[in-house]
């Protein structure tokens, strides 16, 4: 359901941004599982759901009038 490709890409753009591999990894691990808990409650078409990965982040056009 994603969580494999969404852990490469965060780690990946974690380090991207010069995070050392400890930072990276932590902060990697702590957005999927609020991802995985928050995909729990979300639900998107039938059969088995998928990581939310816009969790945290404002709605989109959330600044236009």
């Amino acid at each position: 359901r994603g969580t494999g490709c969404t852990y490469s890409a965060c780690l990946t753009a974690e380090l991207a941004q010069g995070q050392t591999l400890s930072s990276a990894l932590e902060k990697t691990i702590r957005y999927l599982a609020v991802a995985l808990e928050s995909a729990a409650m979300w639900s998107l078409g039938a059969g088995r759901g998928t990581i939310h990965h816009s969790v945290g982040r404002p709605p989109l056009f959330s600044n236009i009038p």
